[in-house]
C-alpha cells in the first residue's frame, strides 16, 4: 500500500471511528475504555497487541450488529494511540435463515464499517463444514442445506414445534 493511500484510508478510519463514537452513550464510550483495556491486558500489553486476534460471531441482526460496532470502534482507537492494533475476525454461520436479504444487510453492514478495505479485518462463512471469505451472494451449499435441514427437524422436535425456540436452538446446535 502506498503512503498516499495508507494516509487517505487512516483518515477515512479517524472518520468512521468518529461516527461510531457519536452514536455511542456517555456510559457506552466509558465501557468502549475498559474494553480496550481489557483487551491490551488479554494481549499481553500494547506491544503485541498487533498480534492479538478477536473472533466475533456476526449473525446479522441489531444485537450481534451493535457488537460489532463496539469492537470496530476498540478496534480503531487503539489504532489511533499506537503503531498496531488486534485484528479483527468475523464469522457468519449460514444456515436456511440466512437469506439474500439477510447477506445483503451483513454486506452493508461490514460497508458502513468499511471492513472490506482493511487488512486488519478478516470476514468469513462458515456453511457446514467449511469456512471460506464472505461473499454477500455466496451461494448455500447442499451439504449445508442438508444439514440445516436436520438441525432444524431436531430442534423442532425438542422445543415441540416452537417456532423461534427451533431456530435459535438451530442455530445454538450449528454453532456447536
Amino acid at each position: 500500500m502506498s503512503s498516499i493511500h495508507e494516509q487517505a484510508m487512516n483518515y477515512v478510519y479517524q472518520q468512521v471511528l468518529q461516527r461510531l463514537l457519536g452514536y455511542f452513550s456517555r456510559a457506552e464510550r466509558t465501557a468502549l475504555q475498559l474494553l480496550i483495556q481489557r483487551l491490551i491486558v488479554a494481549a499481553g500489553g500494547i506491544e503485541r497487541i498487533a498480534g492479538f486476534k478477536v473472533l466475533v460471531a456476526f449473525g446479522g441482526g441489531k444485537d450481534s450488529a451493535y457488537t460489532l460496532a463496539f469492537l470496530r470502534a476498540a478496534q480503531l482507537s487503539i489504532a489511533c494511540r499506537s503503531p498496531g492494533t488486534f485484528n479483527l475476525r468475523v464469522a457468519n454461520r449460514r444456515h436456511a435463515g440466512m437469506t439474500p436479504a439477510v447477506m445483503d444487510n451483513i454486506n452493508r453492514t461490514y460497508s458502513a464499517l468499511f471492513l472490506y478495505d482493511d487488512p486488519r479485518v478478516e470476514m468469513l462463512v462458515i456453511d457446514n463444514q467449511y469456512t471460506q471469505a464472505f461473499e454477500p451472494d455466496l451461494p448455500f451449499s447442499s451439504a449445508g442445506r442438508e444439514q440445516n435441514r436436520l438441525d432444524m427437524l431436531l430442534g423442532g422436535h425438542l422445543s415441540a414445534g416452537d417456532a423461534r425456540t427451533t431456530f435459535c436452538n438451530t442455530c445454538y446446535l450449528g454453532l456447536a
